[in-house]
């Protein structure tokens, strides 16, 4: 059946949001290349019948067109599926904190979206930089837009080393020593990405 691959992507990509695990799902490249193969006969079949169409032969009109919905619903498919993997990927770097991607997750993504990942990372590395730079002639601190997706609700905070970290500078200059199941009360922003990356954890 036509669009039946691709179909299946928006099935799978639709199973997987509405999980209670968030995780990406392993690329489907095999769908994804079989979809687009059917896209391209489906449209030189077209470039066929359409010359005897304009040639005045009407009785393959009804099948052109089934084959043009076909396509389209193929196209469209496969964006949806792109896009929504795109924006799991983009959130994906402000949960991580890090451009480095867990084995686990790279192993599931295509070799294009680790390449979109990393141009993003850079990106986004680089609108931080500028802003910073800006913000530091007025005295302002450095920008980090990964530490907080959502407000703080108090700008100190208690937390638990849960591994040996060593010592650690904060952003006014003195320095903690985070060893295994010490416990610190620290400025929220300081040790964010300790807290992202597992290395912390905020207790009440």
């Amino acid at each position: 059946m036509l669009g039946a691959k691709s179909f299946e992507l928006i099935k799978h990509l639709d199973a997987n949001i509405n999980s209670t695990i968030n995780e990406l799902s392993p690329y489907n490249e095999d769908n994804v290349r079989y979809a687009i193969e059917e896209c391209k006969t489906l449209f030189a079949q077209n470039q066929v019948d359409v010359q005897s169409i304009i040639n005045g032969d009407s009785k393959n009109l009804p099948t052109l067109q089934m084959r043009h919905a076909a396509l389209h619903r193929n196209k469209r498919c496969l964006l949806a599926y792109v896009y929504a993997r795109m924006r799991w990927i983009a959130a994906l770097r402000f949960e991580l904190a890090t451009v480095v991607l867990p084995k686990h997750i790279r192993d599931h993504m295509s070799d294009l979206e680790v390449i979109w990942f990393q141009k993003y990372s850079k990106t986004l590395a680089n609108y931080m930089k500028a802003v910073s730079s800006q913000a530091s002639q007025s005295g302002s601190y450095s920008i980090d837009l990964t530490q907080y997706t959502r407000p703080p609700r108090d700008l100190y905070i208690n937390v638990r080393c849960l591994a040996d970290y060593g010592e650690f500078e904060l952003s006014d200059g003195h320095v903690v020593t985070l060893s295994k199941d010490s416990q610190h009360y620290l400025l929220a922003s300081d040790v964010q990405s300790l807290i992202t990356q597992g290395t912390l954890e905020h207790i009440d």
